[in-house]
Formats: structure tokens, sequence, C-alpha cells
């Protein structure tokens, strides 16, 4: 299994395991409430989510995983 691949999976897991609490974010409920700062950060790391203009977001490709 190479890198890239790992990474992939590692990304759709971490969606996956994370899927309850990233469609609270969806649905409008902010992240600092949802999350921790260790889990902020860890989603943030892995691409998962954003800090974007003084607030976070979920990234395009974690918001397609949430819609399949």
């Amino acid at each position: 299994m190479d890198s890239l691949n790992l990474d992939e999976r590692n990304f759709e897991n971490l969606v996956r395991f994370y899927k309850e609490d990233l469609m609270r974010v969806a649905q409008g409920e902010s992240a600092t409430e949802v999350f921790t700062p260790n889990e902020r950060g860890k989603l943030r790391d892995s691409g998962i989510l954003r800090y974007k203009n003084t607030d976070w977001v979920i990234a395009d490709e974690a918001m397609e995983y949430l819609d399949s």
C-alpha cells in the first residue's frame, strides 16, 4: 500500500469516525463547540477542517464524503 493510498484511507476513516459531529457543523453549529482544540487540530492537519475568515469550515473534499 503506497502512502497516497494510506493518506486517502486515513482521510476517509476520519470523516466516517467524526461524521455525526461534522454533520452538526455542516448544519450550522460552531466547530469550536463540537470539537475539542486537539480534535480541530487533527482534522485541520488531515485536511477535513479549514480555518477560514476566523471561522472553522468543512473542506470541500470532506463534504463530498459526507454527502455520499
